[in-house]
C-alpha cells in the first residue's frame, strides 16, 4: 500500500494481518522553482480524470459561491493533458484544489509541495497524517467547507502563511530509496 490509512482500511474489510501487509510511500519530489500567478489572478487549479469520486460537480458549485463578486479568483481544471502542461500550470497557479470523495495518495498534491504551492485536499485522504500541518484539509461532502477554504486561502495574507509552510516541508521519498523498500520487504517474506 502506499499510505498507511489505506492498509489500515484494506485490513478491517479483507480481514487480513496488517503486519503481513507493508507500505512504501509515494514518490516525493524535491524542490522545484514554482512562481505565483500573474497579479491580478487566484487560479485555483484542479488537475486529474473527470469521474465521480473526484468531487468535480461539488468543487465547481462550491467554487461559483465562493467567488460570486470576486472576479480575481479563477478555477481552472485540466484533464487529460500531459504532465508537463500539467507542471506548468502548477507553477504559474495560486494554489492546487483536489476535494475528492477519497484521495489515498495524491500525486497531484505532492507535486504542488515540490513547486512550494498551498494546497486545498479532502480529509479521506492518506497523506492527512504527514502534511496535517501543511495545507488545508475539507470535508469532501461539504459545499460549505470547500467554498470557505477556497476563499481563506484567496485572501493574500494565509496564503503567505500556506506558501510559507509548503516551502518548508523538506520531506522526500526518491525513487531509489522506494527500490531499496521493495528489496527490504522481498528479503523479509
Amino acid at each position: 500500500f502506499n499510505t498507511t490509512w489505506q492498509r489500515v482500511l484494506f485490513a478491517g474489510i479483507y480481514s487480513f494481518p496488517e503486519g503481513g501487509a507493508f507500505v512504501v510511500e509515494n514518490f516525493y519530489p524535491e524542490k522545484e522553482k514554482g512562481k505565483n500567478a500573474p497579479p491580478g489572478k487566484k487560479i485555483f487549479l484542479w488537475a486529474g480524470r473527470p469521474v465521480k469520486w473526484k468531487n468535480v460537480d461539488m468543487l465547481m458549485e462550491a467554487f461559483r459561491k465562493a467567488t460570486r463578486g470576486r472576479p480575481d479568483i479563477e478555477l481552472e481544471m485540466v484533464s487529460n493533458t500531459s504532465p508537463d502542461e500539467v507542471k506548468r500550470k502548477m507553477k504559474e497557479c495560486w494554489a492546487v484544489v483536489l476535494p475528492s470523495l477519497t484521495e489515498v495518495g495524491s500525486n497531484i498534491i505532492l507535486e504542488a509541495l515540490a513547486f512550494g504551492k498551498p494546497f486545498i485536499l479532502s480529509r479521506e485522504t492518506g497523506l492527512h497524517d504527514r502534511l496535517k500541518d501543511v495545507g488545508l484539509f475539507v470535508d469532501p461532502r461539504s459545499e460549505r467547507d470547500i467554498a470557505d477554504k477556497i476563499l481563506f486561502l484567496a485572501d493574500e495574507k494565509n496564503h503567505d502563511e500556506y506558501v510559507r509552510k509548503a516551502s518548508q516541508f523538506q520531506f522526500t521519498h526518491s525513487w531509489k530509496k522506494i527500490a531499496d523498500e521493495f528489496l527490504a520487504i522481498h528479503k523479509k517474506l
